[in-house]
């Protein structure tokens, strides 16, 4: 027999269900606290057996991460996963396509989906495929698998997550049972929330991962950023970065002039590694690593390796079953190879029924056909890796420009040191080189330290071009930055001491398409400037190096050093400016990236407030005309008394009103913010056109003892402009006026003309006044002044915003001033240049300027 809740309990704890655990996301960020409390609490609603979070892996499988079971009725399954297979494509693909909700009755085998009710518009998803019923049998297969593991009913809501089917909120029971529409309805909003949560988890892991991956980058840069480390460091470096990525082993070749070197860690391959890898790059099978340009990156798994008989029969010996190669390259040479190996997935943990033989035997029998269902899978992922993520990827690439930067440092520096032994008649020579590759190295760290310790960018910069005009033999250094949109350069950042300045001097590049091309390109350039020929008029005959600033998005700008005529810039300066300017073009990228991320997180928080403002504000002004119009609905049904039956429908009618104007304020305010409110321009004559929209208005100031007065300039003349947004914009104003002027107080309407050809309108009322501090902000949406309304009128902070919007459209503006006991709004319109008509009845001065109720 199927159970039917009550529609009017589900009502009755609706609105604290959702309380509960809208408040438990807002207070927590930690998704399985915020699961474990969600299903907890569903199951508690529903009066189910079990209530349980299905997450879907990237590979396609699932597991239970949450659950809540009632008085052990059915077998726990949390920690269990579930193979692809058991949810197949297309029950996906309605989940995620339509969103559906699917309830499945054991008893009757049948299978009922819905959609959302406000997901049913075209905009939000998909409809139901035609093919699709409501209502089928269920597949046989299904029906014994539900039966096995001793579930009568079950009721399945999909999780999204940005348009994706992160995972399934799921309800089983051991008996027959139904689900009423507001079930689904609360279920459905718990659904939505748990989305939300989701979308907030996934953020803040996103950021921890982040914030891990930048910490290990920055520990093995620190262990790499030496003119000399020794074979250990490297060792280290390999122990880290295989910790980082989860791995088993991993192995840095590197080229020297003389051969190569070997430094390892962990577990290796096979003999015929090397030759392999050089197999691999003659067939080009490498591509860009994903962050930079300095490396090309692969990555293999066992079975990808079937091709290659001579290397996959040894490899497939060892407990190596994946394996992620990056090529390391330095100034467009090939410097070493850089590779981490993974094992295999541990099946006997990760997939359910296999964690404990002895636990196969003694659990809950019916525990066993999902148990039973994993052999299959578990044979397929016995030889298979753990995937390589493109977060994998990016940090193997980063980590290969610090090894690979080092590298040729360390290079560097073992050529001069052999240098010096084997010419031992030319020590002093070599020492100075040596002494200079030093200083160069010694610069390049501080210059490197600057970059590490700090994300501004003019602060970067300027230390730069310091440290290289103070550290060099040069006369001046320079930084200029692109604007690709006007092909300009401009001196941005710069140091000199004998040469003329031309900070902020603005370079077109188009006179000077051969050097801007190939600094475009990536290649640095050594060039004299000639009298009347340089880039600088200022600056002649002098030596000048230019060197891009180019990461993986394309150049930035160029750093430039200058030298007299006489000196050119050698290799080692060059190498080292190179350097620089990667150091540079990374700091830019970053300062730029991490301004962004600021400006992102204060936009973050803004519209967050934003929405806690149209939350509490908008429910609360929603709420209160629908629970008038409750209750006067109730009082008619009770009643037969006419009077009386009259007075409800009046409150009806009142409370239908407001709750349309609040409705209609917000589409339009969002149609004048998206632009597509059409506007139509007539003339208006405002010396009779403006008592028309003051009249209505006396009868109510008369009601609560205001006194409405107008004064309007028969000279006022027209303006052209669209009369209904006006009209809104002036009833707006005056509406508020009455609203919050005392009684016994004075509102008092204006209209003149002042030159050069502008309309004034004023709405002024006494008895209030508005703090300077909430001047400006009384036009933002949903802002009320606190304590500003002790007449509790209430509002939605609306009314001004709307003002503000239409005046814009209509090209004029609207000021506030208050002060001295009074509040004067001032709406100033361009006059109307097209010929006017002036009505007789104002030349003839039959209109009255002031007139009082």
């Amino acid at each position: 027999m199927s159970v039917e809740i009550p529609s009017s309990n589900v009502r009755l704890h609706r609105d604290a269900l959702i309380n509960r655990i809208t408040n438990q996301i807002r207070q927590s960020l930690q998704l399985n606290q915020i699961l474990t409390a969600t299903v907890e609490e569903v199951r508690s609603f529903l009066g189910t057996d079990r209530v349980k979070v299905y997450r879907f892996d990237p590979e396609g499988h699932g597991k239970v991460i949450a659950e809540s079971i009632r008085e052990g009725r059915l077998p726990s399954l949390r920690g269990l996963s579930f193979p692809a297979s058991d949810i197949p494509p297309q029950a996906r693909q309605l989940f995620r396509r339509a969103q559906v909700r699917v309830i499945v009755d054991v008893e009757a085998q049948s299978r009922s989906i819905s959609q959302p009710e406000y997901l049913t518009l075209p905009t939000k998803v998909q409809p139901l495929p035609d093919h699709e019923l409501p209502q089928r049998p269920v597949d046989p297969c299904h029906i014994h698998y539900l039966k096995g593991m001793g579930v009568a009913s079950s009721l399945a809501i999909p999780l999204m997550h940005h348009q994706h089917l992160w995972g399934l909120l799921v309800s089983h029971h051991a008996e027959p049972r139904a689900y009423s529409n507001e079930e689904l309805q609360v279920v459905q909003l718990v659904a939505d929330q748990v989305s939300i949560a989701i979308a907030q988890a996934e953020l803040l892991e996103q950021a921890q991962q982040k914030a891990q991956q930048e910490s290990l980058i920055n520990q093995i840069a620190a262990l790499l950023h030496s003119p000399v480390h020794p074979s250990s460091t490297l060792t280290t470096v390999l122990e880290q970065l295989t910790a980082g990525l989860h791995g088993i082993g991993a192995r840095l070749q590197i080229f020297t002039s003389e051969g190569s070197t070997l430094h390892s860690h962990g577990l290796q391959p096979p003999t015929g590694y090397e030759d392999w890898l050089q197999e691999q790059l003659q067939k080009q099978t490498l591509l860009p690593a994903q962050q930079d340009q300095s490396g090309l990156a692969k990555v293999w798994m066992l079975s990808n390796l079937k091709p290659w008989l001579h290397f996959f029969e040894p490899i497939q010996q060892t407990p190596i079953r994946g394996l992620i190669l990056l090529q390391l390259r330095w100034n467009d040479q090939q410097v070493g190879w850089l590779s981490v190996f993974r094992g295999a997935v541990y099946v006997e943990t990760h997939w359910a029924g296999y964690r404990s033989t002895e636990g196969f035997a003694e659990g809950d029998p019916r525990q066993r056909l999902p148990q039973i269902s994993f052999e299959a899978w578990r044979e397929l992922k016995i030889n298979e890796s753990p995937l390589w993520s493109p977060a994998d990827v990016e940090l193997l690439s980063r980590v290969g420009v610090h090894l690979a930067m080092s590298i040729a440092q360390n290079q560097l520096y073992q050529q001069i040191q052999t240098l010096n032994i084997h010419l031992e008649k030319q020590v002093q020579e070599r020492t100075a080189a040596l002494r200079r590759s030093l200083e160069m190295e010694a610069l390049i760290k501080r210059i490197t330290d600057q970059v590490r310790d700090s994300l501004d960018e003019a602060k970067i910069l300027r230390a730069v071009v310091q440290e290289l005009a103070l550290g060099l033999p040069i006369e001046c250094c320079d930084i200029c930055l692109y604007d690709p949109v006007a092909g300009e350069a401009t001196v941005r950042y710069e140091y000199t001491a004998t040469l003329p300045a031309a900070g902020g001097l603005t370079i077109p590049m188009a006179e000077h398409p051969a050097l801007y091309q190939q600094l475009q390109s990536g290649q640095m350039s050594q060039f004299c400037d000639l009298p009347g020929q340089g880039l600088i008029p200022s600056r002649q005959k002098v030596a000048v190096l230019l060197c891009p600033l180019r990461d993986d998005q394309g150049v930035l700008g160029d750093l430039g050093l200058v030298k007299r005529s006489e000196h050119s810039f050698d290799e080692l300066e060059m190498q080292l400016v190179q350097q620089v300017a990667n150091h540079c073009a990374i700091a830019i990228r970053q300062a730029r990236l991490y301004q962004t991320s600021l400006e992102q997180v204060e936009e973050l928080e803004r519209l967050n407030q934003l929405k806690d403002d149209f939350l509490s504000t908008v429910s609360h002004e929603l709420r209160t005309p629908i629970t008038n119009m409750k209750m006067a609905i109730h009082l008619l049904k009770s009643t037969k008394n006419p009077q009386k039956r009259s007075s409800y429908l009046t409150v009806l009618e009142t409370e239908c009103e407001r709750e349309t104007e609040l409705v209609n304020d917000l589409l339009d305010l969002q149609r004048l913010e998206l632009g597509s409110k059409v506007l139509t321009l007539e003339e208006i004559p405002l010396a009779g056109w403006l008592p028309s929209l003051l009249y209505p208005f006396l009868e109510r100031a008369k009601s609560v003892q205001q006194d409405l007065q107008w004064q309007i300039d028969p000279n006022v003349g027209k303006v052209v402009t669209d009369q209904a947004s006006l009209a809104r914009v002036i009833q707006e104003l005056v509406n508020n006026a009455c609203k919050y002027t005392p009684p016994k107080h004075r509102i008092q309407v204006k209209a003149y003309r002042l030159p050069p050809g502008l309309v004034y309108i004023q709405v002024i009322n006494e008895g209030i006044e508005i703090p300077p501090q909430e001047q400006e902000r009384i036009f933002e949406k949903f802002y009320r002044i606190p304590n500003g309304d002790p007449w509790k009128r209430g509002g939605t902070g609306l009314g001004l915003a709307l003002v503000k919007q239409l005046m814009e459209r209509l090209k004029g503006s609207v000021a506030v001033e208050s002060g001295y006991g009074k509040t004067c709004f001032t709406l100033v319109l361009p006059q109307g240049s097209l010929p006017t008509y002036v009505s007789p009845l104002i030349r003839g001065g039959s209109l009255p300027l002031r007139a009082c109720p």
